[in-house]
């Protein structure tokens, strides 16, 4: 909205909160790299209001703060009660779906979505983004519908993004 609006400096605001305050917005750092293209010092800042957010538990206690917020993510087995791919095929295959098999996954979409040469305008830097999120989540080791209710309010702000866009190629 505020890329729309060309309120850079609130974008970047909001961003880094989101950075700081979400382990997994770092998905949408291709959104915003995409949309801050010559005005990096922006995307600077940014990572500064996230490191100014993170800073205190940082420095009260860094190997607990690596613990809880980096590590975890990776420690925590699979959860089979999730909205993922992998719990369906553990639940009605019992499959399990390597890890390495979701990193492959989502480096090919990753790649798929960002490389391709293709015009880039707002809608498909949008769009890619919200393809991307989707697949890191739904072949992720758990995957919630909290998840999923950020994935559809995302999809809903690029459908009221592309009509406004719209709009204004229409004046």
């Amino acid at each position: 909205y505020f890329h729309q609006q060309k309120k850079y400096i609130a974008m970047a605001i909001v961003f880094g909160f989101f950075l700081g305050t979400k382990q997994y917005a770092f998905l949408f750092l291709p959104l915003i790299w995409q949309l801050m293209i010559g005005n990096r010092k922006k995307l600077i800042f940014s990572i500064l209001i996230c490191l100014t957010i993170i800073s205190p538990f940082v420095f009260w206690n860094w190997k607990d703060f690596y613990n809880d917020a980096v590590l975890l993510q990776f420690k925590f087995p699979v959860r089979y009660d999730g909205l993922t791919f992998t719990s369906f095929l553990h639940n009605e295959f019992k499959i399990i779906f390597p890890t390495v098999f979701q990193i492959i996954i989502w480096s090919t979409g990753f790649v798929f979505l960002y490389f391709t040469k293709q015009k880039w305008n707002n809608e498909r830097i949008y769009l890619a983004n919200f393809i991307f999120i989707f697949i890191f989540f739904f072949f992720n080791k758990w995957a919630f519908g909290n998840y999923y209710y950020l994935l559809s309010s995302f999809f809903l702000l690029i459908l009221v993004l592309k009509d406004d866009v719209n709009a204004l190629r229409n004046k």
